[in-house]
């Protein structure tokens, strides 16, 4: 029996032919350069034929099929009609007379119902995109590594999910910059969401110090460069959503917690709002235990700006510095208890008030000293304003009156507006001095919803 030894033939190519190739059954088509397109014939004028192709250059070169009959290469993607033919990479193909059909590639792409593999598989295509997408409703992709595998792999640019949660690291987690439209999530959360589920603690027992379910520890912050400062570094950062296209924020918030936090320091900070006239703490409490000891040691809370308070201040124990100008209290301050009041000191303010047709009107809003400036040419009255109405309470009032040549005194009170009859002590009406300087004392006593005046008299000053 005689014996032939067969041989493939090599067409070798290493340029962009002219025309399309003229298929050769059993020869091998190497392309020795890289970086131009094969024309490849016309799949329809020859079914059952096959083509070899094998790329022996160190590029990419680019089979390409017939512009004109619109035939694909199956196997290369749906709709193709175009495949790159990677360094080292071969492909087989062959017409069913419609297409070129990919049987088999050496780096290229394989069509089959199931793919496995007892050994390591590597898909690194050059520039090309690697798609696994199975279509129905159950289809789904799982990758697994044994648990005995320690070693780091990378996850570029993909959704990560899952039901069962295991142990691992990230060298980093990033969200692209692309801009997403979807349908609405409303609280669900979208880039990141958390699921309302149960995680049970299989080992502890007693009571355990702490317990974090999402950990950001502190990382340590390193520079290749010597000198390098972080005017502002954060371990979390968190801006305040934007409002775009068709979209008004009511409230816009960077964290929003229905829950309670616990901030270990804020610094820096605008608390309830970046706007001092806006925002509100239903409740603020602050307790550590300790006691304020001086303006600069304020305990609990140290406050070194100024304090607006427009409702009831309560305190136990209410310290400030010894010299004056530290504490300025506007309005109406009560004190209550049973132990009483204990100053070291207290300095009122004279406030000017001006003598106009023999009549003063002094503002309890102002004070309750009143110096007046000019000299009287008559009896006076004297008006006392915004005079407190708190029922079963009293009101002092004290002017110091310069007298002319001719001395007088007040005969007409008024307050709040309305007339009350002055009732000097010992029921006696004083005498004036002459160039001299008064002192009146006026006392009202509200009850039962009027006003009563005591009033008294220093002289000759």
């Amino acid at each position: 029996m005689a014996r032939y030894n067969s041989v493939i033939p090599v067409n070798s190519i290493a340029s962009a032919p002219a025309s399309p190739l003229i298929p050769q059954q059993g020869v091998l088509n190497e392309f020795t350069a890289s970086g131009f397109t094969t024309q490849l014939p016309n799949p329809v004028s020859y079914p059952g034929v096959n083509l070899l192709f094998y790329n022996a250059s160190a590029g990419t070169v680019t089979l390409s099929t017939s512009s004109t009959s619109n035939n694909n290469i199956l196997g290369a993607g749906a709709g193709a009609v175009t495949y790159g033919l990677g360094a080292g990479n071969s492909i087989s193909l062959v017409s069913d007379g419609a297409s070129w059909i990919s049987l088999s590639a050496g780096g290229g792409p394989v069509a089959a119902t199931t793919l496995s593999a007892s050994s390591t598989v590597t898909l690194s295509p050059t520039g090309a995109v690697v798609t696994i997408s199975p279509t129905g409703a159950a289809g789904q992709v799982v990758i697994s590594s044994p648990t005995a595998n320690s070693s780091a792999g990378t996850m570029d640019n993909v959704i990560i999910g899952g039901t069962t949660p295991q142990a691992g690291n990230f060298t980093q987690l990033k969200t692209p910059s692309t801009a997403i439209t979807t349908t609405a999530w409303t609280t669900a959360g979208y880039t990141i969401a958390e699921s309302a589920r149960t995680l049970t603690d299989s080992t502890s027992t007693g009571t355990v110090a702490a317990n974090y379910v999402n950990a950001l520890n502190a990382p340590t912050l390193a520079a290749s460069n010597a000198g390098v400062t972080f005017t502002n570094a954060a371990t979390l950062y968190v801006a305040s959503p934007v409002a775009g296209t068709n979209v008004t924020i009511t409230n816009n918030y960077a964290i929003l917690s229905p829950g309670n936090v616990n901030f270990g320091g804020i610094q820096g900070t605008p608390i309830g709002s970046n706007s001092q006239s806006t925002g509100a703490f239903t409740t603020v409490s602050a307790n550590n235990g300790t006691d304020a000891s001086s303006t600069t040691s304020g305990g609990t809370v140290t406050i070194t700006g100024g304090l607006a308070v427009s409702k009831t201040l309560y305190a136990t124990t209410l310290y400030a510095a010894t010299h004056a100008g530290n504490v300025t209290m506007n309005g109406t301050v009560t004190f209550t208890g049973t132990g009483g009041i204990q100053v070291q000191g207290i300095t009122e303010t004279a406030t000017d008030t001006a003598l106009s047709s023999n009549t003063i009107t002094g503002s309890y809003q102002s004070g309750n000293v009143f110096y007046v400036t000019g000299s009287a040419s008559g009896n006076m009255t004297f008006n006392f304003t915004n005079v407190p109405t708190a029922s079963e309470s009293t009101t002092t009032f004290n002017v110091m009156l310069p007298q002319g040549g001719t001395g007088y005194i007040p005969t007409t009170v008024n307050v709040n507006g309305s007339g009350v009859t002055i009732r000097w002590q010992y029921g006696v009406t004083p005498t004036p001095s002459s160039s001299k300087t008064d002192f009146f004392n006026f006392t009202f006593l509200y009850r039962s919803g009027s006003f009563t005046c005591y009033a008294s008299a220093a002289l000759g000053f």
